[in-house]
C-alpha cells in the first residue's frame, strides 16, 4: 500500500496605493509691469514586484504567504504672491520627486515528506511633504 498526497496553498496580497496632490496658487497684482512665473512640478512612482514559487513533490505540504504593501504620499504646495507698484520679476519653482520601490520574491523547492512554512511581510511607506 502505498499513498502519495500533496497540498499547496499559496496566498499573495499585494497592495500599492500612491496620493499626488498639487496645489498651487499665484496672486500678481501691481500698478506698472510685474512678471511672475510659477512652475510646480510632482513626479510619485510605486512600484511593487511579487514572486511566489512553489514546487512540491511526495507527500508534501508548502504554505506561502506574502503581503506587500507600498504607500506613497506626495504633497506639493505653492504660493506665490507679488505686489509691486514699479517693476517686479518673481521666477518661483518647486519640483518634488518620490520614489517608491519594493520587491519581495519567495521561492521554496520541497522534496520528499516535509513540511515547510515561509512568511514574508514587507512594508514601505514613504512621507514626502
Amino acid at each position: 500500500m502505498s499513498t502519495s498526497s500533496s497540498k499547496s496553498t499559496s496566498s499573495s496580497n499585494s497592495t500599492s496605493r500612491s496620493k499626488s496632490t498639487s496645489r498651487c496658487n499665484s496672486t500678481s497684482r501691481s500698478t506698472s509691469t510685474s512678471s511672475s512665473n510659477t512652475t510646480s512640478r510632482s513626479i510619485s512612482t510605486s512600484s511593487s514586484n511579487s514572486t511566489l514559487r512553489s514546487m512540491p513533490t511526495s507527500s508534501s505540504k508548502s504554505t506561502l504567504s506574502s503581503n506587500s504593501t507600498s504607500r506613497s504620499k506626495s504633497t506639493s504646495r505653492c504660493n506665490s504672491t507679488s505686489r509691486s507698484t514699479s517693476t517686479s520679476s518673481s521666477n518661483s519653482t518647486s519640483s518634488s520627486n518620490s520614489t517608491s520601490r519594493s520587491m519581495s520574491t519567495s521561492s521554496s523547492n520541497t522534496t520528499s515528506s516535509s513540511n515547510s512554512t515561509s512568511s514574508s511581510n514587507s512594508t514601505s511607506s514613504s512621507n514626502t511633504t
